[in-house]
């Protein structure tokens, strides 16, 4: 009976309108049409850090779809790995699309890319850590790695993050997890 939106997910904009009253309206047409839930995790800034150290690797902007938890929050793992600043912006994006959610009387969810790519500065510290590979290999230019799933810290740090991110938006109503079919073979 429930009915979801999610992924990709692509709203007009109107010259002069900010983010959140575009994302408002969606919302509003999403319930009016008989949605009852509505992603609400969306970045701020479409490019990943990433792409900011690879501009030529257009893969990176893959990230904004199903954004990670890490994009929005850090745990005590991954602590500095992206800049405060940018997930701030992050957070204030999330918090701006669930309010729109609530108003239009939707219910906020996550759809979650995971397990997502994380900086090859982070394996560098942590190189027992590395686990699949999860780019796609057919439009990518460098090799993107994800965490291990299969270590029980690299799980902790998963509770950690959804732990933190809950504080943010409290009436979390679930979330959808796409374990990516990226061409990589996960």
């Amino acid at each position: 009976k429930d009915k979801f939106l999610t992924g990709g997910l692509c709203f007009g904009k109107k010259k002069g309108q900010s983010w959140y009253e575009a994302f408002e309206t969606f919302a509003t047409e999403g319930k009016r049409l008989g949605l009852t839930h509505m992603q609400v995790n969306y970045l701020a800034d479409c490019y990943h850090p990433i792409y900011l150290a690879q501009p030529d690797n257009f893969y990176a902007r893959f990230s904004d779809f199903g954004a990670a938890l890490d994009q929005f929050v850090s745990s005590s793992l991954n602590c500095r790995t992206y800049p405060e600043g940018y997930l701030a912006k992050n957070r204030k994006r999330l918090l701006e699309a669930s309010d729109a959610a609530r108003s239009a009387g939707l219910k906020p969810i996550l759809f979650l890319c995971e397990p997502r790519f994380v900086p090859e500065s982070f394996f560098q510290k942590h190189p027992y850590l590395r686990g699949p590979r999860v780019d796609n290999p057919a439009c990518s230019i460098t090799p993107w790695y994800a965490m291990c799933t299969e270590i029980s810290k690299v799980r902790e740090h998963y509770q950690e993050l959804l732990s933190k991110l809950i504080n943010y938006v409290p009436d979390l109503e679930g979330i959808i997890l796409f374990t990516h079919d990226s061409g990589a073979g996960f």
